[in-house]
């Protein structure tokens, strides 16, 4: 088979990137129990970077302690771990590579032992059927909130030397919880409608633009059909594209 575009570069916003190669976002579990980047997430990513991948997504790292999916997440909700990213990325641009960061929460998708005693939090007091745990249903001051949580984790992402943030509205997790009928039975602005649901991810996007610039790639990741009886279907995900873009 023939792929003349596989080697040549691409343009994501400002960012070019000189190949089609992406190492995608999976999770490791090798950052330190605090959150903070271990030597052996930077020998990981780096490996890959001296392979010639042209992007590099760095997996689930959370924006909270409480939005923790496995036990050893990366975490940027502290500016004290900056200088470990910085670190990474520096490392990562050496071998010529871009590098992104998946901004992540888990909301109910997660349970008090992988988060260190805090409570999930979800929009709807809905408990998860894989995690079983009943939620925190956070008030709408508190998803105003994640929002700036989510901004304040993007400039960091920034600072630190990152090409662009990725956010994670996919696989269950908080912002997809938002989007879905299935998991979202909130009766304020963040939920109903289709509009409404898509109001938390909106605004996060809003936020981090308005924060970072318009020229900071922004990368939005969602699933396309969440096979569950209420949930998001193929044709409602094409109008979230849409509205997203």
């Amino acid at each position: 088979m023939n792929f003349p575009a596989l080697l040549s570069p691409i343009k994501i916003g400002s960012v070019e990137v000189k190949n089609r190669f992406v190492v995608p976002p999976m999770g490791t579990n090798f950052a330190n129990p605090d959150g903070s980047v271990s030597q052996q997430l930077i020998d990981y990513y780096v490996a890959r970077a001296k392979g010639g991948y042209g992007l590099i997504i760095v997996e689930v790292t959370a924006v909270e302690p409480a939005g923790k999916a496995i036990p050893f997440e990366a975490g940027i909700w502290s500016d004290n771990q900056v200088p470990g990213w910085k670190k990474l990325v520096d490392e990562v641009h050496k071998y010529g590579a871009k590098i992104a960061v998946q901004l992540h929460h888990a909301g109910r998708q997660t349970t008090t032992e992988i988060t260190g005693g805090e409570k999930p939090v979800a929009p709807s007091p809905v408990p998860c059927p894989v995690m079983k745990e009943m939620p925190q249903e956070l008030s709408t001051e508190e998803v105003y909130e994640m929002i700036g949580k989510f901004r304040d984790a993007a400039v960091r992402a920034r600072d630190a030397g990152f090409d662009a943030v990725e956010i994670h509205g996919a696989h269950g997790y908080l912002i997809a919880q938002f989007m879905s009928q299935y998991s979202n039975k909130r009766l304020d602005e963040f939920g109903g409608s289709f509009l409404s649901r898509m109001k938390f991810p909106l605004e996060i996007i809003k936020s981090i633009k308005r924060a970072v610039g318009n020229g900071f790639p922004l990368l939005f990741r969602m699933s396309g059909d969440e096979k569950v009886h209420g949930g998001r279907s193929i044709n409602e995900t094409r109008a979230v594209a849409r509205l997203m873009e």
